[in-house]
């Protein structure tokens, strides 16, 4: 089960697939964001031989003012370390910076992938700055670099 919070990073620990109980394992920690502005979204997407990684960062649901922005990680184990394209672990303060502000799309986070016909589909909420800065759904497909790393189409 990965699990976390906002102040004090996403963790993992191993549970009974019958019972969705703990198995007594200790938790690991996978990200934290020492910043102080926070990270959050347990989310791990499996592709190719790697574990990818996703999290928000920075600062959600300000409207236009918002920085929350998208980062990832990867790893060839679920438990990590995951780490960025420079080789920072997510669980340092690391995370390569996959989607942030731009044009009318503000503080994009609470990311997911999901497969598709048209391929794998990030799929996030962002404040759309055309429209007062209202809560919107953003679709992006995904793309993989040779060196098998997710960006945006």
């Amino acid at each position: 089960m990965v699990f976390g919070s906002w102040s004090n990073g996403i963790h993992i620990v191993p549970v009974n697939n019958t019972t969705g109980i703990p198995t007594g394992a200790a938790c690991t920690q996978l990200a934290y964001h020492p910043s102080g502005t926070g990270l959050e979204g347990a989310y791990i997407f499996p592709h190719g031989s790697y574990y990818y990684r996703f999290a928000s960062i920075d600062n959600c649901c300000a409207g236009v003012s918002s920085t929350y922005r998208i980062i990832m990680g990867r790893s060839t184990s679920i438990t990590g370390p995951y780490t960025d394209h420079g080789g920072m672990a997510l669980n340092s303060g690391g995370g390569a910076i996959l989607l942030s502000a731009h044009g009318n799309i503000n503080g994009p986070g609470g990311e997911t992938v999901l497969s598709d016909t048209d391929g794998y589909i990030l799929v996030y909420h962002y404040h759309d700055g055309k429209n007062n800065g209202y809560p919107a759904l953003g679709l992006n497909v995904l793309g993989w670099t040779s060196d098998d790393r997710p960006y945006i189409q």
